[in-house]
């Protein structure tokens, strides 16, 4: 369900703005970086769906461009490098957020299959469970 509640678009838009929020009117490098550092690391899994595909097809080079300037930021020092990741995330931000303002809808098949397989499944929805004899009341089916 986590692939449903929060896509890769999501999670990469969100972040950027986070962490630039954090570098650039906080001053706060360090907090900045980490919060990108760990979406670069969730970059290095193989894509698992079709969403996850296409996110990494259109913005893992650019991504991972940018965290190679990172890391030499981190371990030189360069101050260069930072300003030019910084340049790439912020395309990136542009791109992704212009990209998902397009998404009308999302498709449950593509963004989790595993989830997806339960289309017609019945299930409890938590906190609404009255036991009235039956084995299963109050239940729903995601469509």
């Amino acid at each position: 369900m986590n692939r449903c509640a929060l896509c890769l678009h999501e999670q990469w838009s969100e972040s950027i703005e986070e962490s630039a929020k954090l570098f650039f009117q906080s001053k706060d490098i360090k907090s900045s970086i980490k919060i990108l550092s760990e979406l670069h690391e969730k970059m290095e899994n193989p894509p698992k769906t079709i969403n996850e595909i296409h996110f990494h097809q259109s913005y893992r080079s650019e991504l991972r461009e940018a965290n190679k300037l990172l890391k030499d930021y981190l371990e030189n020092e360069n101050i260069t490098s930072l300003k030019e990741a910084w340049d790439i995330y912020h395309s990136c931000f542009k791109s992704i957020s212009k990209d998902f303002a397009n998404i009308e809808y999302l498709d449950l098949q593509c963004i989790s299959p595993d989830l997806f397989k339960f289309h017609e499944s019945e299930i409890e929805i938590p906190g609404i469970y009255q036991n009235m004899g039956n084995e299963f009341s109050n239940s729903a089916s995601p469509k």
